[in-house]
Order: structure tokens, then C-alpha cells, then sequence
């Protein structure tokens, strides 16, 4: 069994500017996630990533964005879980699981306990909490 991991969880926001000229500010808040696996385990190297639901493909990631460390291999992923500008407030949703792609074509999936991941405002909000419980004296 070849075994996948997610080795870190945040949350952050970005300042941003949005309308036709870029007259207004804003905040843009993400999910940062860190996934990685144990390329030897597998029938050939990593040649992609991707987090992809039923419908669409959210983001993919190629064998050159990887960050080696030691035999195992890590993925950055930012998922943009909603943004704020004047008072406005617009939340997407990211439903879905990681595949991983060798060279040779095999795909290898990456699910959370035989369920999607979700990645939203919620999911931003609980991962808030738990990096503040654990923060706090």
C-alpha cells in the first residue's frame, strides 16, 4: 500500500484589490495544505498531482513543484476559500481527493478515511481554532 499524507494544515489571509481598476481592497482567506508521499512505493516517479472532485479538476501540480526531502516527497496547495471586499462576502467550496500520477499512467488516490476532502470557510474556521487551542497557554 503506498502511503500518502497530509503533513501540514493553515489558514492565512492575503490583502488584494479587485473592481476593473483596482480600486478596491480586500481580503482574500486560504487553506494551506502540504501533501506528500513515498515515491518508492510507487511503480515509477511522481509525474503529477492534482486535487479533483467529481465534476472539475481544482488544481493540479506537476513533478517540478515538488519539494524533496529525504525519500519523501511534499505538494503545496492553496485553495481560496473566500475573499471579503467592502462588506461582501463570496465563499467557494473545494470537494474532492488527491491523485497522484506516475510516469508510467498509474493513478494513485489519496481520500480522507474513504470520504472527500473539503476545503471551505468551515474547514478555514475549524482549522483557526485548533491552531489557537493549541497556541494558547
Amino acid at each position: 500500500m503506498v502511503q500518502f499524507k497530509i503533513t501540514a494544515s493553515a489558514c492565512g489571509t492575503e490583502l488584494y484589490r479587485a473592481g476593473s481598476y483596482g480600486q478596491f481592497t480586500g481580503d482574500k482567506y486560504f487553506i494551506y495544505v502540504t501533501v506528500g508521499t513515498l515515491e518508492q512505493d510507487m511503480d515509477a516517479p511522481v509525474k503529477s498531482v492534482r486535487f479533483s472532485g467529481e465534476e472539475h479538476l481544482y488544481l493540479e501540480k506537476s513533478a517540478q513543484d515538488r519539494r524533496v526531502e529525504g525519500a519523501t516527497s511534499y505538494w503545496d496547495f492553496k485553495f481560496g476559500v473566500a475573499d471579503m471586499v467592502m462588506g461582501q462576502k463570496n465563499v467557494f467550496s473545494f470537494v474532492g481527493k488527491f491523485y497522484f500520477e506516475t510516469e508510467k499512467g498509474t493513478v494513485y488516490t489519496f481520500e480522507n478515511n474513504g470520504s472527500d476532502f473539503v476545503y471551505n470557510d468551515q474547514t478555514a474556521c475549524d482549522l483557526l481554532q485548533s491552531m489557537q487551542a493549541a497556541l494558547r497557554p
